[in-house]
Formats: structure tokens, C-alpha cells, sequence
């Protein structure tokens, strides 16, 4: 009863109360605004198919990245006349490491790799430099490599209704499946 576990230190029936019903009323509305939380996307969907997401869209960078080597080799062996051709051969050069990476961190994203949230996190303040696309990206992959799910953190819950599981949980480790099988 520290006050962070949110209950009240005081707990009144105020409802039932005439004077005190303006009063309950308040406090519930500050509660709710409470319960928000962090993790702002806990409604959409579990965390499995936002690490999908943002890995996918780390590949689409990837590509578009080894498709920006083409045109670095295509200025470096193609072009005496650009006086700056070597600059575009080491852009592209630049381009291929990068075009690597990012298929690399992709893969390692959407299978919730060790390190791949520090990766990401890195990755997501660069891209809010570029905007208007990679901003978004990089604002949406923040929010949701930095949630309290994304960081490990987990409520462990045993329930018997299936219903209740199906409609709380979003991973379901069967004991007794594991039991059967040792």
C-alpha cells in the first residue's frame, strides 16, 4: 500500500454517500487517467506482431538500401566525367553495409533476439532525423521497443476459465502439455 499498486489508502464506499458522491467521481476519473500506462499499442495486438512489423519494415529499408548500391556502382564505373564519382562509389559502398545490416537487424527484430531491442532503439533515433516516413517508423518502433513488454517485463497469471485466458493472455505456456511430454 505504497500508492504505486493503485489502491487507495482510504477506501470508502462514497457512491453510497450523498455528499461524497462528486468526490468519487473524481477519484475515479484521476484512476483512469492512471491506467493508461505506457505501453499505449497494449490494445492492438501482443507484442509478437509489432517486433513482425518493425522487422519487416527494417527489410524494406534494407532493400531499398542494396538497391541504392546499383546506382553508387553504376556512378563509380560508368561515369568518367562526374567529378565526384568516388564520392558516389563510397556512398554506395555505405549503402550495401547498411542495406546488410538492416536485413540482418529485420530478421533479428521479428524473432526478439537478444540485443535486437538495443539495436532497434539506436536505429529508431536516427531515423527520427528523416522524415516524413522514416520519422513515423522511427516514432512508432520507440514506442514500442521502449514498452514494459518490450523490456521484459511480464505479469504471470494462472487462470482456470479458458474465456478469461483467451480474452488477457498474450502468450499461454500449458504446464500440463509440458508435464506430458517430460
Amino acid at each position: 500500500m505504497d500508492g504505486h499498486d493503485c489502491v487507495g489508502l482510504i477506501v470508502l464506499a462514497a457512491e453510497h454517500l450523498v455528499r461524497l458522491r462528486g468526490v468519487h467521481l473524481c477519484l475515479e476519473i484521476v484512476e483512469a487517467t492512471g491506467q493508461i500506462g505506457s505501453d499505449i499499442f497494449a490494445g492492438i495486438g501482443p507484442l509478437d506482431e509489432h517486433a513482425e512489423i518493425i522487422g519487416a519494415l527494417d527489410r524494406v529499408l534494407g532493400l531499398i538500401c542494396l538497391v541504392g548500391t546499383f546506382f553508387g556502382a553504376v556512378a563509380l564505373v560508368f561515369t568518367e566525367l562526374i567529378p565526384y564519382r568516388w564520392g558516389a562509389g563510397f556512398a554506395g559502398l555505405l549503402s550495401f553495409l547498411l542495406g546488410l545490416y538492416l536485413m540482418g537487424l529485420g530478421r533479428r527484430v521479428a524473432r526478439l533476439e537478444e540485443g535486437a531491442r538495443e539495436s532497434q532503439v539506436m536505429l529508431s533515433v536516427l531515423l527520427l532525423f528523416f522524415p516524413p516516413f522514416l520519422t513515423a517508423f522511427g516514432i512508432y518502433a520507440l514506442i514500442v521497443m521502449t514498452s514494459d513488454r518490450a523490456r521484459g517485463a511480464a505479469i504471470v497469471g494462472i487462470f482456470h476459465d479458458d474465456e478469461v485466458r483467451e480474452a488477457v493472455a498474450d502468450r499461454v505456456f500449458d504446464l500440463a502439455k509440458e508435464r506430458a511430454a517430460a
